[in-house]
């Protein structure tokens, strides 16, 4: 890494009330020395965090003439190492006119400073050891955090808390093959057949506890549009009623007859900042026609990949063999079970359709509500019930997983779970999937990393990040 002073402008394009200035490096301070202007600059040098507010000197190109001009500007400096860089960092702050802030940027450049490369704020603080690789990602995803859930997971791993369980999967592997090595030192007396039980059982769990994290964050990972949230029902279940009463508006067409939804469509909704991918798919018929038959296909393939499906019914229905057919063919899946059509029903539970949901295992029913589409009745604790499910995802082992923490997790996963069969048979192979493991878990966490791992993470920030 180069110890130069590097310079950028940290706010985002656009006019706006301020803009800022970020300066990191051992210039920093020289930099500041030489274009801003207050009673008492050198001040700043002495004090571990200090503001100081004056003018600054710009420079501009008016009919080919150079021209100096001071503007107002507000200095924050932060000596090292008490810097989100641990170097010395300067920022300015100036009125958020681009055409000024690029003027200043400029200045600042020619006075010792150069414009950093993407990233390269962030680069330098996991350099520094301000932070480990998972929070550098992580504030990449503040950045580019378009939903509520996507900004509170971000602020989590920011927190460290998915580096809190790397180290705490480590610490527990390194105990492990401590036994091992131990018992590779003593080689010509056996190994106790009760220590080999207790050492797979480990193993084995420390697998279990990485997979079933992997799995979670993938099923629970927002998509770009939000959570997404699949419609599942027969024909005039009154999905697409539903659909309607949560948007607040009529989006989609609704009719008496059978199958009108033939496609799949989506729409936005907000519920208190949470963003959601509300999907609408054909209901399941049991006519025997082309169509009917393959938009059944489709719909049930929508909801073998949804995180969340809305399970309606239709509460005055009675039980029947399209509906067992329909229950049983459901895929694995978490479900808010929707009673519809409470107008008709005297908004009662109907115990047939509870009785007949209980044949099929594979439905984690998160909650259920009773409510009426065409009245409105219980379409708000409907949206609560989406809030809570949101808020719940938070929750998920501390924050999600990035592509490449999920795969190093499920390397580690998988030389435990190897180092596991081989206890019986060989120390030394299990030994050596033991330090495979310990490897992965440890560039899951940024340790042992490689330049292009780096190069490809700082690469998608932004400059000034």
């Amino acid at each position: 890494m180069n110890n130069d002073t590097i310079a950028a402008i940290c706010t985002p394009p656009g006019n706006s009330a301020n803009g800022i200035i970020r300066i990191s490096g051992s210039g920093a301070f020289s930099v500041i020395n030489k274009i801003f202007t207050s009673d008492d600059v050198a001040s700043l040098k002495n004090k571990k965090r200090s503001c100081l507010i004056g003018k600054m000197s710009l420079a501009f190109k008016l009919e080919g003439r150079e021209l100096t001009m001071l503007s107002p500007a507000m200095v924050y400096f932060m000596p090292a190492p008490a810097s989100y860089t641990c170097e010395d960092v300067a920022e300015i702050i100036l009125p958020g006119s681009q055409a000024l802030l690029s003027a200043a940027l400029k200045m600042v450049c020619s006075h010792g400073a150069r414009i950093a490369g993407a990233g390269e704020f962030t680069l330098r603080a996991f350099l520094n050891g301000r932070i480990d690789l998972t929070q550098a990602e992580a504030v990449e995803r503040i950045i580019d955090a378009e939903t509520e859930a996507g900004r509170r997971e971000a602020i989590k791993r920011v927190g460290g808390q998915s580096a809190r369980q790397l180290a705490e999967w480590r610490r527990r592997l390194l105990e492990i093959s401590g036994t091992v090595e131990a018992a590779l030192d003593f080689a010509e007396e056996d190994i106790d057949e009760d220590i080999e039980f207790d050492l797979a059982e480990k193993l084995a769990l420390l697998a279990s506890e990485c997979s079933e994290l992997t799995e979670k964050c993938a099923r629970h990972q927002p998509e770009e549009n939000g959570i997404r949230v699949t419609f599942a029902g027969l024909t005039n279940a009154g999905k697409s009623s539903l659909l309607n009463a949560l948007l607040g508006e009529e989006k989609v067409l609704v009719s008496a007859e059978r199958s009108t939804t033939r496609d799949r469509i989506s729409f936005p909704l907000e519920i208190e900042r949470f963003q959601f991918s509300l999907e609408d798919c054909p209901g399941i018929d049991s006519a025997v026609n082309t169509i009917a038959a393959a938009a059944s296909e489709h719909a049930r393939n929508q909801y073998a990949a949804s995180p969340l499906l809305l399970l309606v019914l239709d509460s005055a229905q009675a039980v029947n063999a399209e509906l067992n057919d329909f229950i049983r063919r459901l895929p694995v899946c978490r479900v808010i079970l929707v009673y519809n059509k409470s107008d008709l029903s005297g908004g009662k539970y109907n115990n047939a359709l509870r009785d007949a949901l209980s044949s099929n295992a594979s439905l984690v029913i998160t909650s259920e509500v009773s409510v009426s589409a065409l009245t409105g009745d219980g379409v708000e604790q409907l949206r609560r019930l989406l809030f809570d499910e949101a808020m719940g995802d938070m929750s998920i082992g501390g924050g999600l997983l990035t592509r490449r923490e999920a795969m190093e997790i499920d390397a580690a996963a998988g030389h435990c779970l190897a180092a596991c069969s081989l206890i019986g048979e060989g120390l030394e192979l299990a030994a050596v999937e033991l330090r495979l493991a310990y490897e992965a878990f440890s560039r899951a966490g940024g340790e042992g990393y490689a330049e292009d791992i780096l190069e490809n993470v700082f690469s998608r920030f932004c400059i000034g990040k």
